[in-house]
């Protein structure tokens, strides 16, 4: 570890090995590199000031993540395709003599605060971490929240008091864009504490804590954010999947942009927006259950709802359809059962046929499949000319029967990978940006990353006509909104790791 002023003589005048790894991470672009210098530097200016030019620290950086393809299941056991990105959170943390952890923030907004984990979660109730997180009051939209969570979880895990660390935080990922701010903040945490502490715990057992850690703040998604900022690679798609973990890197084609179109709506993390986010998983293990229960002779092939494929079960796609038949369009208490589990299903398809499509620079039909992708969680489409209606996709009998004839016809389109199903999770103004971006010369895909309800839309452009389109949506959405403009390209980024 170096001291906080060998850390800040490091970043006034940059090594060449300093640059060197800093472009390894970052790029080569000049701009970006002395925005992260001056970043860095404001980072240990804040340390130093709170605890000391001669305390010895780590740095660490955690990038923020898009998911191209595969929203909302990976803890369904299907593949997602992440890139990791230049928006990120960098910490300095650094080794106390105590239990204690304290956490600082260089904005302002975000509150000090101390907290000693073994009051929090005492050794003797440890080793039941639903049971747990479960009974505890948690104060929600504290950002200490996704402190306490990873820390608590790893001394969990490890079954020993750990001792404390101080960490300061700093980062430029919006906060509620669905670029996953929260998820870097466990990772980071989760690194800096196992470094500091010399833990021994492997690459992917760290991605499962820290997708459980997650669950502290009242959510109950899969871990695939963490995985993606885990194991990222400068210029590659991580195309991944769980039970069991399975991750490879996959070129992205040099002829394409992917471009970030932050709607301005915060996707909250308030009580109603995880239940609903939560009622989706719920739907899909109903429906995982009713299926087994259904189909007893297929059931034993049947653990993941990845699983439910013509591959798998060795059935043509219309006994897919039949399965879904037997499911209830929906139940008591707002479950969508048949709408989710389609989406699932095609979801799966179209994350699993992600990689052989940037491969073979099929980048028309990937574009075609985030379309499709986004349909699943829609709610309302535009016309050309801003007209507003409400986007019915209900699956009704008579729609998977329609697909049944289709596909013995022979028609491509009524194979499940392009059916979009109804998750639900969209909101209009993420509909918007991706019907306005439809309309640009050049775009060819479009649609929600992460949870939804609000965040941000990924639109894939041909280079040559990426300056084009940020200047049609500034205009068609951001002007006519009265809003700052918030669309950004993608320049892929290294995974997490620590500063050397």
């Amino acid at each position: 570890m170096k001291t906080i002023a060998d850390w800040q003589k490091e970043f006034r005048n940059p090594s060449s090995n300093l640059r060197q790894k800093l472009k390894s991470i970052y790029g080569d672009s000049p701009s970006l590199l002395q925005e992260r210098i001056s970043s860095f530097s404001k980072l240990l200016s804040k340390t130093a000031s709170l605890l000391g030019k001669e305390k010895r620290i780590i740095l660490i950086r955690i990038p923020g993540r898009i998911n191209l393809m595969g929203v909302h299941i990976e803890h369904r056991g299907g593949y997602v395709n992440y890139l990791t990105m230049q928006r990120e959170i960098i910490i300095t943390a650094s080794p106390r003599n105590d239990s204690k952890i304290r956490g600082f923030n260089v904005d302002r907004k975000f509150q000090p605060f101390s907290f000693l984990p073994e009051k929090l979660f005492p050794l003797k109730k440890r080793g039941n971490w639903l049971k747990f997180i479960s009974a505890s009051k948690i104060i929600p939209g504290d950002w200490a929240n996704y402190i306490k969570g990873p820390v608590l979880r790893l001394q969990d895990f490890v079954k020993k008091e750990v001792p404390g660390m101080d960490l300061v935080v700093s980062g430029n990922i919006p906060l509620g864009s669905g670029l996953s701010s929260s998820s870097a903040l466990v990772v980071g945490t989760s690194l800096a504490y196992i470094t500091l502490n010399k833990l021994k715990i492997s690459k992917e057992n760290l991605v499962k804590l820290c997708g459980e850690a997650e669950w502290y703040v009242g959510t109950r998604g899969g871990a695939g954010d963490h995985a993606a900022m885990l194991f990222g690679k400068k210029g590659y798609v991580s195309h991944l999947r769980f039970f069991p973990f399975i991750v490879e890197n996959v070129p992205f084609p040099s002829n394409y942009t992917i471009v970030i179109c932050n709607s301005l709506k915060k996707a909250p993390k308030s009580k109603e927006v995880r239940e609903a986010y939560n009622s989706t998983i719920t739907s899909y293990e109903i429906a995982l259950k009713l299926i087994k229960k259904n189909y007893p002779l297929l059931s034993k092939k049947i653990k993941y709802l990845r699983d439910i494929n013509p591959k798998n079960l060795k059935v043509n796609e219309e006994k897919i359809y039949e399965i879904l038949r037997s499911l209830p369009l929906s139940i008591k208490d707002g479950y969508n059962l048949r709408g989710v589990t389609l989406f699932g299903l095609s979801e799966c398809a179209r994350g699993s046929i992600a990689p052989e499509l940037l491969r073979k620079r099929k980048m028309r039909e990937l574009g075609k499949l985030m379309f499709i992708s986004h349909n699943g969680d829609r709610l309302v489409s535009f016309d050309k000319n801003g007209k507003k209606c409400l986007y019915k996709k209900e699956v009704t009998n008579e729609y998977l029967q329609h697909l049944c004839k289709n596909l013995k016809k022979g028609k491509k389109d009524a194979q499940i990978l392009f059916q979009p199903g109804d998750f639900r999770c969209s909101c209009e103004e993420l509909d918007e940006l991706v019907d306005l971006s439809k309309r640009v010369p050049g775009v060819i895909g479009a649609g929600l990353t992460g949870a939804g309800f609000g965040g941000t839309v990924l639109v894939l452009v041909k280079n040559k006509n990426v300056r084009n389109f940020l200047r049609e949506i500034k205009r068609k959405y951001y002007q006519v909104r009265g809003l700052p403009f918030a669309a950004e390209v993608c320049i892929p980024t290294a995974g997490a790791g620590i500063l050397n």
